[in-house]
């Protein structure tokens, strides 16, 4: 059996998003005042449909788009 070190998978969210349709100028003023740019280098993208059901959070991959 696998160890849960084994499954884990490391990642970086960079936004979730509980609504559609929302305002985006009052987070486009939050995120103004953190706007330091800093280089990365990425070599995979998915978007991801996220939720917590039973007390597990379980997400099916929704795209995988190509970063050539």
């Amino acid at each position: 059996m696998a160890s849960a070190a084994d499954k884990f998978r490391p990642h970086v969210s960079l936004a979730y998003s509980r609504v559609s349709g929302a305002p985006l100028a009052p987070i486009r003023e939050v995120l103004a005042e953190h706007a330091a740019i800093i280089p990365v280098t990425l070599n995979r993208v998915r978007l991801i449909d996220i939720n917590r059901d039973e007390r597990v959070y379980r997400w099916q991959v929704r795209d995988a788009p190509s970063l050539s």
